[in-house]
C-alpha cells in the first residue's frame, strides 16, 4: 500500500493520467482499459499488489466515479488467475505438484478473457 501512496504523493498518478486521454473513451471504454490492465498485471503479480498500485491512478481518471473505478479494479484483479503467483489458491495447486504452469495459465486465460468483458459491463450498468 505504501507504493501506492508514493505514487499519488510524488505526482506520478496524476502524471500517468494525464497521458491518456481517457474523457474520449467514454464510461465503458475506461472501465475496459482499467479490467484489461488489472487483469494483465495480476497475471505477473500478486492480486493485492496490482490493486494497490492501480486504485490511485483510476481514482484520479474524472472520466469514471472513483468508487466505480475502485470497484471494477478490485473485482477484475481478482479475477484474473493466469500463473501461481496471482493468487494463494493458485500457489498452492500449483505447490501440489498436480497442475503445470502450463494447465494453470490456459485455463487461468480463458477465466480471463471472458471475466474482462463480463466485469466491465456489469460495472458499467450498475454502478
Amino acid at each position: 500500500m505504501s507504493l501506492g501512496i508514493a505514487m499519488r504523493e510524488s505526482g506520478l498518478t496524476e502524471w500517468i493520467v494525464g497521458l491518456l486521454p481517457f474523457q474520449s473513451m467514454g464510461t465503458l471504454g475506461v472501465l475496459i482499459v482499467f479490467a484489461v490492465v488489472a487483469a494483465v498485471m495480476t497475471s505477473f503479480i500478486s492480486n493485492s499488489a496490482t490493486a494497490n498500485l492501480l486504485l490511485p491512478i483510476v481514482v484520479g481518471v474524472s472520466a469514471l466515479e472513483p468508487t466505480t473505478a475502485a470497484v471494477a479494479v478490485a473485482i477484475a484483479a481478482s479475477a484474473a488467475m493466469v500463473l501461481p503467483v496471482s493468487t494463494p489458491p493458485n500457489a498452492i495447486a500449483y505447490g501440489s505438484g498436480l497442475f503445470k504452469v502450463r494447465d494453470m495459465a490456459l485455463a487461468g486465460g480463458m477465466i480471463t478473457v471472458v471475466s474482462i468483458p463480463v466485469i466491465a459491463v456489469f460495472i458499467h450498468l450498475f454502478f
